[in-house]
């Protein structure tokens, strides 16, 4: 797609097989952030493999119905960044880790694609998980930008940091 792209860490698995509910809604959601701000591609990671079933890394991704969708990322002078060779780790507050202290976490972007996901008539997102922080600067940005009151109570009930495991500092796991 012209507006997707696959992790390139990610390729050698295969494991980019997912329900035509979930590729349609991803293609949906990148084609919506393409509009509004363009120059970047939505990258995506592992989703299911060909026949389903257990894959190493993942507690989930069984059936079609899970993403692995890398953030939308600029550079701390504001500008476009689209090199994302791997996911890249934030803090709370939107700052990349170590070594990526000069990448900032895009929160208009990530937003655009956030309020798509989860208003999308289509297809019924469960859960998005995301760590709270992010989580945070994602529904602050709903505010800023005026978003409607349910748009933003559904986005608050659907993204959750996971309780054990991952606390997806680096990327949305989307389930549909």
């Amino acid at each position: 797609s012209r507006f997707v792209r696959h992790l390139p860490e990610c390729v050698t698995s295969g494991r980019f097989f997912g329900t035509w509910q979930l590729v349609q809604l991803l293609a949906r959601g990148s084609r919506r952030v393409a509009a509004r701000y363009p120059g970047v591609k939505l990258t995506v990671g592992e989703l299911s493999s060909r026949a389903g079933g257990d894959i190493d890394g993942h507690r989930s991704h069984e059936s079609g119905r899970d993403a692995d969708v890398g953030f939308y990322i600029r550079r701390s002078d504001g500008s476009t960044y689209s090199g994302n060779q791997k996911f890249v780790e934030f803090d709370g507050a939107g700052r990349g880790l170590a070594p990526n202290g000069g990448l900032r976490f895009d929160a208009a972007r990530n937003w655009e694609l956030v309020s798509k996901l989860v208003s999308d008539d289509d297809s019924r997102v469960q859960f998005i998980f995301v760590s709270r922080g992010l989580r945070q600067l994602l529904l602050d940005t709903a505010a800023k930008r005026k978003a409607s009151a349910e748009l933003i109570e559904r986005a608050a009930a659907v993204m959750v940091e996971p309780t054990h495991g991952n606390p997806h500092r680096s990327h949305f796991h989307v389930r549909i």
